[in-house]
């Protein structure tokens, strides 16, 4: 009876085994593809401005600005049609460097080991959406909160950036501007924008 109930035991160790090696496997080549994707757009990218590891870049392969952060090299892309359009540009490059500012770009990193590692579990697939709809939330904040900024001009360029976004996929190894989707997040991050306060506490 022992020696039965073990066969079975030991059936269902390596069928968990093989499910938790293949997620984690199918997770790291899907970040690996789209790691080298990013990669090869930033080296076919035309330099806009560089400042120390910090490198602004202009892509025709694009059609929403990222983020992308390697060890000692932040980069920023953008669509080439945006620079036609100064002040989508501007806000863009702020909203790409709060990113990088928040560690975003860094995170990320874990955020996929921590999904590969647990693939079959709802929950982390759950919690990434979360954490990414948060620091969009957090970015949209901290420009919010300058006081050479538009709500109105910063709404108009997210809504045109998601319209330019229709059909595209988002990478996994980087950070954008609609990160943490359209649609009904989009629709609550304008409401939190518009909505915010004209005044602070500590202004009084």
């Amino acid at each position: 009876a022992s020696s039965g109930a073990s066969m079975p035991l030991d059936i269902v160790r390596q069928a968990i085994a093989v499910l938790f090696l293949a997620g984690m496997l199918f997770c790291l080549v899907r970040l690996a593809i789209d790691a080298a994707r990013t990669i090869r757009i930033i080296a076919d990218a035309q330099a806009i401005r560089r400042y120390r590891s910090a490198r602004i870049l202009a892509s025709d392969c694009i059609r929403v600005p990222f983020s992308f952060w390697l060890p000692a090299r932040y980069f920023i892309v953008v669509p080439s049609a945006l620079v036609l359009c100064c002040e989508d540009l501007r806000i863009a490059i702020h909203h790409e460097a709060q990113h990088h500012r928040q560690q975003d770009t860094k995170w990320l990193y874990l955020h996929q080991l921590l999904k590969a590692a647990f693939f079959w579990n709802p929950a982390v697939h759950w919690l990434e959406r979360q954490l990414r709809e948060l620091q969009e939330f957090a970015c949209d904040e901290a420009l919010g909160a300058r006081r050479n900024s538009s709500a109105q001009d910063y709404c108009r360029c997210l809504l045109r950036v998601a319209e330019a976004a229709t059909g595209q996929s988002f990478g996994r190894a980087h950070a954008s501007m609609i990160s943490g989707g359209a649609g009904r997040i989009l629709e609550r991050r304008i409401k939190a924008i518009l909505g915010r306060p004209t005044a602070h506490l500590w202004q009084s």
